[in-house]
């Protein structure tokens, strides 16, 4: 006969299973019919206790978690535990509430009853979606900023390609031009003068060497942008450098020409790098330099600044760049605006970025507008093999810094 005190276990356990902050079902393990419910099963179901009974617990949930649930009668003889995460129970107005479900089978005597402990999981859902939508936004965000750079990119690819259409017709023009003058010249008896004859002839050597750093520029980027560059490794003398690339336009130069200065400190040891591509870095910022120079005079001057490294600087009494416009400089494709009526593409200067990149170097560029601009060029004496950098195409790579002169 029950005692006092077990009457009371019993009373306080069926209190706790009454309101315990989890829902929890108990159906036979064999039919699934349900026995009994607590007042948050109802809650979460919502259905009434008398209604739960009339059910079988797997007509609680929508098919998608029925399948993932034990069916009635295969709990087996040693018990079950089942959990479910990420269930739905299907009220009777056709709304849902996402819940986690953990099952086992209990044996009492001669029965076998399984208990199911559903939590609601509605503001963990909740919360999941919010981070789900922070993550897509973030996404989508990203996704935004890339088209945009893929559109600005094509727009300026699309501006290069104006710009090199006119660049390419301008030397060729000239080319084509002096030609027939020279042409017509001969055929009337060769009557022009030597020294008209010799400007005519300078004028078209000059379209014949934009042309050329035009394609050379060109077929530049593309390897770039094809990851096609190698780095070489070769022991140079800067001062021979100097001269070589000193001497490729004396023949050009009018007599009004900018005064040019080649500078090669007399302790400047001879480097270990890729002669090609340093040639082209001094060409191409010469070639600006010279391009945007009209009075005054260009500097170019090495040192070595220290044991492992030396300097090269490009320095010019040109126009000079704004300051709001000096960190787009190294940019593919981009000019300041009051050099964008002169000649070129604006890849000369990525180009130099790009190789220096290579070559374990960095550039900085001072500039102030009507004074000139100066472009330090830093290398190590030797490069180190297999590390050379490759940089995103229009992105700003590694070592570089543009600052306003003062």
């Amino acid at each position: 006969m029950p005692t006092e005190g077990h009457a009371l276990k019993v009373e306080t356990y069926q209190a706790l299973f009454r309101r315990a902050a989890d829902a929890i079902i108990v159906a036979d393990a064999h039919t699934g019919q349900i026995e009994a419910a607590n007042v948050r099963a109802t809650y979460i179901t919502g259905r009434s206790a008398d209604e739960l009974s009339a059910l079988s617990y797997l007509d609680l949930f929508d098919l998608r978690t029925r399948h993932r649930l034990p069916l009635p009668g295969m709990h087996g003889e040693t018990g079950l535990d089942s959990g479910v995460a990420d269930a739905e129970v299907v009220r009777p107005d056709g709304s849902r509430c996402p819940v986690d479900i953990a099952i086992s089978a209990v044996t009492t005597g001669d029965r076998t009853l399984l208990q199911a402990t559903m939590r609601d999981a509605t503001a963990q859902r909740q919360h999941e979606m919010q981070l789900l939508i922070r993550r897509l936004e973030e996404h989508n965000g990203e996704l935004r900023a890339a088209q945009d750079r893929l559109v600005e990119h094509d727009r300026v690819r699309s501006e290069f390609l104006g710009m090199m259409s006119h660049e390419l017709r301008s030397p060729v023009n000239i080319l084509i031009g002096y030609a027939h003058m020279l042409l017509e010249s001969a055929a009337a008896g060769d009557t022009l003068p030597p020294a008209e004859r010799a400007g005519i002839l300078r004028r078209m050597v000059a379209g014949g060497l934009t042309l050329s750093e035009l394609v050379e520029d060109t077929l530049s980027v593309l390897r770039l942008d094809a990851g096609a560059v190698q780095v070489g490794t070769d022991q140079l003398a800067i001062d021979q450098l100097f001269h070589e690339l000193k001497g490729n336009d004396r023949l050009l130069r009018g007599p009004d020409a900018v005064e040019e200065r080649w500078i090669v400190e007399p302790d400047v040891p001879e480097i270990t790098t890729d002669r090609r591509k340093l040639r082209q870095v001094i060409t191409n910022l010469v070639g600006n330099a010279r391009k945007f120079t009209k009075t005054g005079h260009i500097e170019v001057r090495a040192t070595a600044p220290a044991e492992d490294r030396i300097r090269i600087t490009v320095a010019d009494t040109g126009c000079g760049i704004s300051t709001e416009h000096l960190p787009n400089i190294f940019e593919l494709y981009r000019q300041a605006p009051n050099g964008q009526a002169l000649d070129g593409c604006g890849i000369g200067l990525y180009i130099v970025r790009r190789y220096l990149d290579m070559l374990q170097g960095h550039v900085e560029c001072t500039s102030a507008l009507g004074i000139g601009t100066t472009f330090t060029v830093d290398l190590p004496r030797v490069i180190q093999p297999g590390d050379a950098a490759q940089t995103p195409l229009l992105h700003g790579g590694r070592g570089i810094a543009c600052a306003a002169a003062t």
